[in-house]
């Protein structure tokens, strides 16, 4: 783990987010972090800065600091009370490279409530650093993430996308709640599967409260979309799932401990938990201090070692036989001896490719509102302003898992078509339509013949031998980050029954 340097502060800086530039910006990261300036309970503010490699004085340690003070995020249209804070921020880029920050602050019928703002409307000349002009910005301002009851104190929510990129938030994982963010109010039901699976609820083990003693699930980071195989295998909706890291908190009187843990989901929704892994032990860390996982992110722009994406050349396209649809009799879609060579090699079926493509509802709901990122950024300028180690219960690879996640494509054909059907012109600030397709903006290349496969984006889609970007939070003072492989995250699976 390397230390993060967010300069000085009363409280310190910590529980940072990261987000990677292109790789031809002058520096690599921008780095986000909370801090508590008047020392008080909720009363926490966002501050940023664009950060670089560098090394302590005298001592030489790597870290990984501004390169200019930090700044805190102006987020001051959002007014519905006086004195308002902001809590709790996880950052992340969407499928189609928006930069979301998901954050607590003053609800309209609740203490706190959860938020979804993408950066760009607020950090002058973010667009443009990040080759984003021509994304669409959606959330403009603050928006309200929906849920069906509101708690009185609402943290930690993160959202996910299924295989057509249509956006949902989870707001809990024990007891477990998730709404579809493009449905109008009166749909924005909780589509999760009751209960949490048994393999993640076992974790929990009894205290003794009367001695301020207790032992609960949180959320922990946001979540990644990841294919359980190394590039080009082609991502399908049975080897590819949705990941995020849980934590287990432990509390004795004043102490406090956590344990971290990943779980893997569906890749649709309702995003089913089908496995975990072992207790996640950072390398160069000390156990004993609280260590507190805030976010994940890929790192492709600087430590991806294969090509991005090309549909054409590694979809499988000039090596396999497209199946008639029409017929009722069709086999399913042939692949090349080489093409199942490589993937057979890790245990993984590959009797069958499926590219996830896009129809007109979907790919509409994927970018909305008509203004653009360039002229929201004239808006903003006149303001002024490492390894992982997983303890083996189960010896269960990534590659077994995904037996696992074998669901009928008709089925989540059937619950694309049904969430598309059920947008209606009273619809929520973020649903209002765009023209562009995923495909434009992801990041990956397509032909007018080939449609781009779904699932496959620079931003929110990795392979296991792409590398992920951890930010830690430490004692609530400090903070720091970890690069590791999503094959050693997932190197040891539980499979949830």
């Amino acid at each position: 783990m390397t230390r993060m340097g967010f300069g000085r502060a009363r409280r310190g800086r910590y529980n940072p987010n990261i987000l990677s530039f292109p790789k031809d910006y002058k520096y690599p990261y921008i780095g986000f972090a909370r801090q508590s300036p008047k020392a008080v309970l909720y009363h926490h503010e966002v501050v940023w800065c664009e950060m670089d490699w560098s090394e302590t004085p005298r001592i030489g340690q790597k870290i990984l600091q501004c390169v200019q003070p930090a700044q805190k995020l102006n987020l001051e249209e959002w007014t519905s009370k006086p004195g308002s804070w902001h809590s709790d921020p996880r950052i992340m880029f969407s499928p189609l490279g928006e930069p979301l920050m998901v954050v607590g602050t003053n609800g309209k019928a609740n203490c706190m409530g959860q938020f979804v703002i993408d950066l760009r409307a607020v950090i002058p000349g973010l667009s443009t650093k990040m080759k984003l002009d021509h994304v669409p910005i959606r959330y403009q301002t603050l928006i309200e993430l929906p849920r069906p009851d509101y708690n009185e104190v609402e943290k930690n929510w993160f959202l996910m996308w299924d295989e057509a990129n249509i956006g949902h938030v989870q707001h809990e994982s024990e007891h477990r709640s998730i709404s579809a963010l493009d449905a109008p109010p009166e749909k924005q039901v909780n589509i999760a599967t009751p209960g949490i699976s048994k393999c993640v609820s076992a974790l929990k083990h009894p205290m003794k409260k009367e001695k301020g003693q207790a032992n609960d699930v949180h959320q922990g980071t946001n979540s990644l979309r990841v294919t359980l195989c190394d590039f080009p295998c082609i991502p399908t909706i049975h080897n590819t799932v949705i990941i995020e890291l849980l934590h287990l908190k432990y509390k004795n009187v004043y102490e406090l401990f956590y344990r971290r843990y990943a779980i893997i989901m569906n890749a649709t929704a309702p995003f089913n938990i089908i496995g975990r892994t072992g207790n996640l032990m950072y390398a160069g860390t000390d156990e004993n201090v609280m260590l507190y996982s805030v976010s994940i992110t890929w790192d492709h722009d600087h430590y991806r070692e294969h090509d991005d994406w090309n549909e054409e050349v590694h979809g499988g396209h000039k090596i396999s036989t497209l199946p008639d649809v029409s017929s009722e009799n069709e086999e399913e879609m042939v692949t090349s001896d080489e093409n199942i060579s490589s993937v057979s090699k890790r245990g993984i079926p590959a009797k069958r490719h499926v590219r996830g493509t896009l129809d007109s509802k979907s790919r509409a709901n994927l970018q909305r509102r008509p203004t653009t990122a360039g002229e929201i950024e004239a808006l903003v300028g006149n303001e002024g302003t490492t390894s992982v180690s997983a303890p083996a219960h189960i010896n269960t690879t990534a590659s077994v898992l995904m037996t696992s996640t074998q669901l009928p494509v008709a089925t989540t054909q059937a619950h694309s078509e049904s969430t598309a059907s059920s947008r209606q012109s009273e619809s929520p600030p973020w649903s209002q339509s765009a023209d562009d397709g995923l495909a434009t903006v992801s990041g990956a290349t397509s032909t007018p013949e080939h449609a781009q496969n779904s699932l496959v984006n620079k931003y929110y889609h990795g392979w296991l031998d792409d590398m992920i970007m951890i930010g830690i939070g430490i004692n609530d003072r400090e903070s720091g980050v970890l690069h590791v492989r999503a094959r050693d995250i997932l190197e040891c699976i539980h499979v949830c029954e």
